[in-house]
This record gives structure tokens, sequence and C-alpha cells, in this order.
């Protein structure tokens, strides 16, 4: 009797034994395998929900989620708020971000709604030493202005004292507002769009954005576009990232739309200075703010009248 339960003790042990070793031989084969936050994920392994997301390992292996190419994750990783999470004043923005990001412990930080209008701008303090390359947490609470849309885009910009632009860099993460007022309507103005460079372009020279504008009402109204647009950006715009490649001081001597052919003449200012680049860029943002109009079909421009070999660098 005793030999017998000695026996089905060590046929317990010897089983539980053979299975443990199974468990163990299966799970640490493809823990060694795991080389991305996808083979992480994707293994069951816990996910932090920062922005960008991290996995981690048990054996303390992290990975972070790549986002695309322009991904700075190595750079500065947001905890709160998420992408396209509902926001309202005061909010509260924190994460963490290389030392590098800061300077003398702090970074600009900008909230703007879907007109480009600027709710806020304020410094971010980091909550550690910020002289090392490691990452440093960051947090702040602040309150903003009332949008005129219903989302825009928390803007976390590298601070940049030597104000070169080959220094700068951000994040732009885009935001739902749970409150906003849309702008009352004025019946004796014209909502029109003036198109601009914007910094995401990167290199392209072709690649332009709207920005709406508000005019009083006229008669000539393409005129009136075109005289915003010559402006260039406003102040707001630009710390949104907005830009002209149409020189300061041009001006439009004459415009009239002809069996839907819009005829533009300017000064010799705007066609001075720039590269191919610029003088595409410059045809591009006049030619799709006319284009809007439903009269006009095709943009035919002169300068100082002049055509043909005009806007060339």
């Amino acid at each position: 009797m005793y030999t017998k339960i000695i026996l089905g003790i060590g046929i317990v042990i010897v089983v539980t034994l053979g299975i443990l070793f199974i468990y163990l031989d299966n799970s640490e084969a493809p823990l060694a395998t795991i080389n991305s936050f996808a083979g992480c994920a994707s293994a069951g392994y816990p996910v932090m929900e920062s922005y960008p997301r991290q996995c981690r390992t048990p054996d303390g292996r992290t990975y972070t989620e790549i986002l695309s190419d322009n991904d700075k994750s190595n750079l500065i990783r947001l905890t709160n708020p998420q992408p396209n999470d509902t926001t309202e004043s005061p909010i509260t923005i924190k994460g963490e971000a290389r030392g590098t990001w800061y300077f003398e412990a702090s970074f600009p930080v900008i909230i703007v709604d879907g007109n480009g209008k600027v709710l806020v701008q304020a410094p971010i303090q980091a909550k550690s030493d910020w002289m090392t390359q490691d990452f440093v947490p960051f947090e702040t609470t602040i309150q903003f202005d009332t949008p005129t849309t219903e989302t825009g885009e928390l803007v976390l910009k590298k601070d940049n004292p030597s104000g070169l632009p080959e220094y700068d860099d951000e994040i732009r993460i885009p935001v739902k507002f749970k409150t906003w007022e849309a702008p009352a309507k004025n019946e004796d103005a014209t909502t029109v769009k003036a198109y601009f460079t914007r910094d995401e372009s990167g290199e392209s020279c072709d690649k332009v954005f709207s920005v709406t504008r508000v005019i009083p009402k006229t008669q000539a109204v393409a005129k009136a576009t075109l005289e915003e647009l010559i402006k260039g950006p406003s102040a707001q715009e630009k710390t949104s990232g907005f830009g002209s490649a149409i020189p300061t001081g041009s001006k439009l001597n004459s415009i009239s739309i002809v069996n839907g052919e819009a005829r533009v003449d300017f000064n010799a200012t705007a066609e001075s200075g720039g590269g191919s680049c610029s003088m595409g860029l410059r045809k591009k943002q006049i030619t799709e703010t006319l284009m809007q109009f439903p009269t006009v079909k095709s943009v035919k421009l002169s300068v100082e009248g002049r055509m043909g070999d005009i806007f060339q660098p």
C-alpha cells in the first residue's frame, strides 16, 4: 500500500515537471525572437498607452510603435492627450522628451484650432534635470481660449534658442474639442481661401495649403482674395507653420476674367529672388487661390505686361 502511494506521488511529480518543461520551452522560444513592437504586442505583452505606444517584454526590453517615416518617438513621447482625444480647458499635457528637446528646462507648447487660430502658447517644464541625453518627463496644465472649430492640433515644439530653421523640430497631435463656437456670420463679409506653403510639405515644390480669410463683400472678390494672398500668412498662421513663396513687396497690377481665363499682372518684385522651387510654389499659390472661384477655369500670369519667360529662377 505504502509503495503504491509513493509510486503515485512520483508519477504526479514527473508529469508536473514534464508539463512545466514544455510550457517554459514553448514560452521562452518566442520571447527570444521578439524584436519589434508588433511582435511584442501580438505575443500579448503589456502595451503602454503613450504616444507613440510602447510594449514591454518580461525580460525588460521595450519596443516603440513606429508611426511613419517622420516618427520622432526617439525624441519625444506624449502620454496625455492621445491622438484624436476629446479635450477641454484646462488641459493636462504630459510625457517625456530627450534633454536636447529642452532649453533652460522648458519647450513651447501651442494649441491651434482648425482655422489656425492660436488658442494658447506657453512653456512646458521638465520635471527633473534636463541636462542629459536621456528622456526627461514633462507635465503642465494650461487653459486655452474657446476654439472656433471642433478639431485642432496640439503642437510640441523643440526649443530652438538659435532661431536657425535647421534646428527646428516639432510633433503635431490631432485633437477634438469638447466645447467650441463657430464664428458669427457677417452678412457684409465673404469667406474665401488663400493658399500658402507649410513646413510639413518638406521638399515639395508644388504643394500648398489653404487658410480661411474673411473679406468685405465685393464684386471684385478675386482681386480682393489675391491681395489677401500677397499680404502673406498672419502671425497665428506662421506659428502653425504656414509661409509664402511670394516675396514681400509684391503687388497686383491688374486682374481680369475673360471667358473663364483669369489674366493676372504683377509687379517685378513678384518674380524676384528664389530658385525654381520657389517660383513653382509662387505660381501654385496664385493659381490655386484663383481656381476656387467657379468663374475661373484657367490662369494666365504676366509681370509688368510681360508674358512667357516669367517666374523663372
